[in-house]
């Protein structure tokens, strides 16, 4: 652990080796919080195993290993932590119920906030750090919408989506194109930032005058599971740059990277679906096609899923450079997709694998004891 804080430390080894290997393109800020991360973790745990070792030189001193550690929790995480009353997050903001109301009991409903920084407002009664939770809430910044069962459109580095970043490069088409187009229904937006207008195709669903914060609905955003004519291109950069022209493709349209051409004729997109939701990582879609084409879930591509199509493994495809598509003939057809976090089946053997190590090195250390006893 010291050589892997030295290392980040004098010559970023940790974030060059491994973070920049698969993540090539990572913003300047996600490396630098993430080396700062390394550096202040592999440390830490220097001179935790540093203590161990002194512990078990002298075992007296457990006590003061104890009570250091936990005045080092306490003096690094203490500030992060302002505790509100309970009704802050147990009483849904103004804009929630609109939000809600638009789709049916129970389907997902996706929004974002492009509000960065929270005010204070005067409210009697109120402490600072309380009014700054309603300002939170409010906006519902990002974690904040799981509480009402909302889906948040924004992403927590290094978990969010590479294929995302890359349609955030104007971070202004993103917001008001291209994330509706994902099935972005809502916006959050600061009053004062839309007086030159609005996004094209927005409109005004609420507002809140004292927060002055605005609740734009994009009325042309696709359902979240939809069919679409698929548009094949060979790569991930050509969907980019189809995604980024000046004119988005034609709404029954998807830019999919196909491994091989996929058929579409003039009514491909057209048809009907029908969602049965199991569960967030497990759910199917009987579909009707009324000809070939793609089923596109505006979801982020990543890896740990799968599908079916009636009962048969089927690729997941890219569409629209960041979400996934299932081509699917003509016809009625029912379409599954599992997710399962990747390395779970191993990371579960290895656990297994390491307990019945420890279990038999425990039981060779206490067979040699006893062993040793009579022999005294």
């Amino acid at each position: 652990c010291a050589g892997i804080a030295l290392g980040e430390l004098v010559g970023g080894g940790w974030t060059r080796g491994w973070v920049l290997s698969r993540w090539p393109d990572a913003p300047a800020a996600a490396l630098e919080g993430l080396s700062g991360n390394v550096v202040r973790m592999a440390g830490t745990a220097s001179g935790l195993a540093l203590l161990c070792a002194v512990l078990a030189w002298r075992p007296k001193l457990g006590t003061g290993l104890v009570v250091l550690q936990g005045g080092a929790l306490f003096l690094e995480n203490g500030p992060l932590y302002q505790v509100s009353p309970a009704e802050i997050l147990e009483t849904p903001p103004p804009f929630v119920e609109r939000i809600r109301a638009s789709v049916p009991a129970g389907e997902p409903v996706r929004v974002q906030t492009v509000v960065k920084g929270y005010g204070a407002p005067p409210l009697p009664g109120y402490e600072f750090k309380d009014r700054l939770s309603l300002a939170q809430m409010v906006v519902l910044a990002p974690d904040t919408p799981v509480f009402w069962d909302i889906e948040s459109a924004g992403g927590y580095l290094p978990g969010e989506s590479v294929r995302v970043r890359r349609l955030q490069g104007n971070l202004g088409r993103w917001f008001g194109e291209i994330a509706p187009r994902l099935s972005t229904r809502f916006t959050l937006s600061r009053t004062m930032e839309l007086t030159s207008g609005l996004p094209p195709g927005a409109r005004v669903a609420a507002q809140d005058a004292l927060f002055g914060v605005t609740l734009l609905a994009h009325p042309d955003s696709p359902e979240r599971i939809h069919l679409a004519r698929p548009e094949c291109v060979a790569s991930p950069d050509e969907a980019l740059r189809r995604m980024k022209a000046p004119e988005l493709p034609p709404r029954d349209v998807a830019i999919v990277e196909c491994v091989t051409p996929l058929p579409h004729e003039p009514a491909s997109g057209t048809g009907t679906v029908r969602v049965a939701r199991e569960s967030p990582e497990r759910f199917s879609v009987d579909v009707e096609a009324a000809a070939p084409a793609v089923l596109v879930i505006n979801d982020a591509y990543q890896p740990g899923w799968s599908a079916t199509l009636d009962g048969e493994p089927v690729p997941i495809l890219p569409a629209n450079v960041a979400v996934r598509a299932v081509a699917v003939p003509a016809g009625r057809h029912t379409v599954s997709l599992r997710y399962r976090t990747p390395g779970l089946v191993a990371g579960l053997w290895v656990g297994v694998l390491t307990l019945g190590a420890l279990g038999a090195a425990m039981a060779v250390s206490r067979r040699r004891g006893s062993r040793a006893v009579p022999g005294r």
